[in-house]
C-alpha cells in the first residue's frame, strides 16, 4: 500500500502542529465566548438573542413592543425558533464577510472565529428547542 503524500515533511510531526493548532483555537474560542457573553445583558442566557427576536416580531409584524401579556407569550419552543433565527442573523454577516474577501480579507480569522462561537450556541438553541418540543408533546399526549 502506498502512503498518502504529506504536505510539510513528517506526518507525525504536522499532525502534532494540527492539534495543538486545533486545541489551543477551542481555548480561545471558550474565552472569546466567556467574554462576549458577559457583555451580553443581566446574566440570563441569550438575553440578547430574546430581545433581538422580541423585536423582530415588533417591527415586522406592526405590533407595539410587549413582553408582559401573557396572551402574546408564544409557546416556549417558538421562543428557541425566533433565537435560532436572531443568532443566524449575527451569524450571516460573518459568513458574508469571509465569503466577499476571501482567505486574504482583513479580519477573516476573527469573522471565522465568531462563526464558531455561533455555531456552538446554535447547538445549545437546538437542544432547548428539542426539550421544549418534546415538554409539549408529553403534555399533549397527558391531556387527552
Amino acid at each position: 500500500m502506498s502512503k498518502e503524500p504529506c504536505v510539510g515533511g513528517n506526518s507525525t510531526s504536522a499532525n502534532a502542529e494540527y492539534v495543538a493548532f486545533v486545541s489551543k483555537t477551542f481555548d480561545e474560542l471558550k474565552e472569546l465566548f466567556i467574554a462576549k457573553n458577559s457583555q451580553y445583558g443581566s446574566g440570563e442566557p441569550l438575553e440578547n438573542l430574546k430581545l433581538g427576536a422580541i423585536l423582530e416580531e415588533a417591527v415586522y409584524n406592526n405590533e407595539p413592543f410587549s413582553c408582559s401579556c401573557s396572551e402574546a407569550v408564544p409557546r416556549e419552543w417558538l421562543w428557541w425558533k425566533r433565537m435560532w433565527k436572531e443568532i443566524s442573523n449575527y451569524e450571516r454577516k460573518h459568513i458574508v464577510h469571509v465569503a466577499m474577501h476571501g482567505i486574504e480579507g482583513d479580519k477573516v480569522d476573527e469573522s471565522l472565529k465568531d462563526i464558531a462561537v455561533y455555531s456552538v450556541i446554535k447547538l445549545y438553541i437546538y437542544k432547548k428547542l428539542c426539550e421544549a418540543l418534546d415538554k409539549e408533546k408529553e403534555q399533549m399526549e397527558v391531556g387527552r
